[in-house]
């Protein structure tokens, strides 16, 4: 609501209370009736997915904001294409080359190193443990997790940070939104979209489920107390 008021915005969601969705959110008020309780024990003994589909409600109109408010990171060619149909690949040309500017292949890339951690996507889930092609075992090791839905546009975990201000996030590592199975590994909650591990065990796993049907950006990064380094790891 704060952020609709500082967007001098005003929204208005409008339920048929003889639907389905109209029964589950009468089952979801608070006692006051001023306000809808994913966590609200009449809503959990009568609906299935009942806290994920009020959790929806209540953001739709700041995530409709949001995409009205937004602005693209870089210029888009393409963004009104179904009315304006032409190729935009003329757009740009005609323009000098900037002096001192040199033509031909770049320089070829430094070979990367393999990944020591492997994140599996099945449905609604991640899973992540010890990557086969990884050079040595991470028994030992601490490693943060940090997750977001991504976005078309932007950077997904700048997304997920204004959901938070705005006391709406996508899902929450800390409330039990997400499930967390930890075999072989010792996992500790940071926030409401990272946690710390630290691995005890070779073949070590740790499952994550409850995600909607959307695709998850992982970033995965080695914490080194002793030297105050963090190791990035391209693992999403």
């Amino acid at each position: 609501m704060d952020h609709i008021e500082r967007q001098q915005a005003r929204a208005l969601v409008l339920v048929d209370d003889k639907s389905p969705l109209g029964h589950m959110l009468r089952d979801a008020e608070a006692p006051a009736h001023e306000s809808w309780d994913p966590h609200a024990q009449r809503l959990k003994d009568r609906w299935i997915g009942g806290y994920q589909r009020v959790q929806d409600v209540r953001r739709a109109a700041v995530h409709l904001l949001n995409r009205l408010v937004e602005r693209p990171a870089e210029r888009q060619l393409d963004a009104l294409a179904d009315l304006f149909p032409g190729d935009p690949s003329h757009l740009g040309k005609g323009q000098s080359r900037k002096r001192g500017s040199r033509t031909g292949s770049p320089p070829p890339l430094p070979p990367t190193r393999p990944a020591a951690l492997q994140v599996d996507a099945p449905t609604g889930q991640l899973v992540v443990r010890h990557s086969p092609q990884a050079a040595t075992a991470l028994v030992g090791q601490t490693w943060e997790l940090r997750l977001a839905y991504d976005t078309s546009r932007g950077n997904p975990f700048n997304a997920f940070a204004r959901g938070v201000a705005q006391g709406a996030p996508d899902f929450s590592l800390l409330d039990g939104d997400i499930q967390l199975v930890g075999e072989g590994c010792v996992v500790e909650k940071a926030s409401h979209n990272s946690i710390h591990f630290e691995v005890k065990e070779v073949e070590f796993r740790l499952t994550l489920s409850g995600f909607d049907r959307r695709d998850v950006k992982v970033e995965l990064r080695e914490l080194r107390a002793e030297a105050g380094v963090a190791r990035e790891d391209d693992a999403a």
